[in-house]
């Protein structure tokens, strides 16, 4: 690794720690809420909860903390090691390792708590588990990784394009039926032991109201910061601990809202449907995703997650930490670099959102509300730019890359003359586990580019 890279390295774990640092601090943070719901009983089973089962399981340890702040248990018990795992993974299996492990420490360094005060960093790190073993072939290891992140937060089930896309149609009907799994199980419990609240989560989620920072409630805190008493803004405590808003024409404006998502998604249902059957005898013959696809597959990705975004009710900060997975892997795989910088920059502006200028959101003040369509507009360009290079990348069918004289996979953006290792009689190597590097040879590594 070059030495600036290094450097760079080195600044984002300092900038990591100093948020964590930060979110620690905070007198305010998710984990008060998870503390005082599992006090109760088991949310989403015993007691009404706002997510699966999984999510108790993570929750119980906090019943062992009876003190005023458990913000620094949360972060050495749960956020603080999945971090760390999510970077080894990276480190070990990316081709520019510094720069993958880099894009994620800065997001998590802009987000601040609303990654580290989360459950945010342990789904990511299954959804990360789940893009990694899927590129290497492993179907039922990545099926199951990422319904176990499912069954902590739904959101890691978005990732289904992910998978389906890039698999051979056997393969992804083998995938399904793996993630499946741990849901059967889940329900058949449900069905055996009739919990009174085991539905309760999803019950919530549907019908989840306009909260501030949704795209439905922009106008109506534009006219609010412009003297308009047609709207209020209300805090709701329980499972919804949040502020809506409250008044005319927001059911209008989310419906608008699902139909361009409905309709988005229908555009990028077909435009993805002659490329498959385009790419359908090269992806027959892997075993895993092909790196020739990669970029369709996150390309596809990004742009599901912000339509989901947008039409939904509710825009939570720590959504920008869904993206985690995919611009990681891919600014370690040299890929999607412009989208990767203004991802960053939309999650400086989160974090300037919430919890900075919250109070004023809250009694909206130009400047504040200024700022969260400044992070919206910023999240349409990304949307603009994925569909751009979307479109662009279906446009042909694409070429396997080149393997190199190793039989390893040659690195995304370099040359096969460079990527080639030495001939060797011994035929390919291994398949490297998660935790071992991607490429073995140190000269199949290409330089980071920070």
């Amino acid at each position: 690794m070059p030495r600036h890279g290094a450097w760079v390295v080195g600044l984002s774990v300092v900038a990591a720690a100093v948020s964590a640092v930060l979110a620690v601090r905070a007198r305010a943070s998710d984990v008060r809420s998870y503390h005082a719901w599992i006090l109760d009983g088991l949310p989403g089973w015993t007691v009404p909860g706002p997510y699966p089962l999984g999510a108790d399981l993570v929750w119980l340890p906090l019943r062992a903390f009876s003190g005023p702040n458990n913000n620094l248990w949360w972060l050495l018990g749960w956020t603080g090691p999945a971090t760390v795992i999510a970077c080894v993974i990276l480190w070990r299996t990316a081709s520019r390792p510094a720069t993958a492990v880099t894009c994620w420490l800065l997001g998590a360094a802009l987000l601040e708590r609303t990654y580290w005060m989360r459950l945010e960093p342990l789904a990511a790190v299954l959804a990360l588990v789940m893009v990694v073993q899927l590129r290497r072939g492993k179907v039922a290891t990545s099926a199951l990784a990422l319904s176990a992140g499912a069954l902590v937060k739904v959101w890691p089930a978005f990732f289904l394009p992910s998978a389906l896309l890039g698999l051979a149609a056997a393969r992804s009907r083998r995938w399904v039926f793996w993630f499946a799994i741990p849901w059967v199980a889940y329900a058949v419990a449900i069905v055996a032991l009739r919990p009174p609240a085991a539905m309760s989560w999803l019950t919530f989620a549907v019908g989840r109201r306009i909260q501030v920072e949704s795209l439905t409630a922009l106008p109506a805190l534009w006219a609010m910061a412009l003297g308009s008493h047609s709207w209020t803004i209300r805090y709701f405590g329980g499972l919804d601990s949040a502020d809506l808003v409250l008044g005319p024409h927001l059911r209008e404006i989310h419906l608008g809202l699902d139909l361009l998502a409905l309709a988005g998604f229908a555009v990028l249902a077909l435009r993805l449907r002659g490329w498959l059957h385009r790419t359908r005898e090269l992806r027959a013959d892997a075993g895993g995703v092909l790196d020739a696809v990669l970029p369709v597959v996150f390309c596809a990705q990004i742009v599901a997650l912000l339509l989901l975004i947008f039409s939904a009710p509710v825009f939570s900060p720590q959504y920008l930490a869904w993206f985690a997975p995919v611009f990681a892997i891919a600014a370690g795989e040299g890929l999607l670099k412009g989208q990767v910088r203004v991802w960053l920059v939309a999650c400086a502006l989160t974090t300037a959102e919430f919890p900075y200028l919250w109070g004023k959101i809250r009694n909206p003040h130009v400047f504040a509300i200024s700022v969260l369509t400044l992070r919206d507009v910023v999240l349409f360009v990304l949307l603009a730019m994925a569909l751009r290079q979307l479109w662009r990348l279906t446009a042909r069918a694409p070429q396997n890359p080149q393997p190199t004289e190793t039989g390893a996979p040659r690195p995304l953006g370099t040359d096969p003359a460079t990527a080639a290792g030495p001939s060797t009689a011994a035929g390919p190597a291994p398949e490297p586990s998660l935790f071992e590097p991607a490429h073995r040879d140190a000269h199949q590594r290409v330089p980071d580019q920070l």
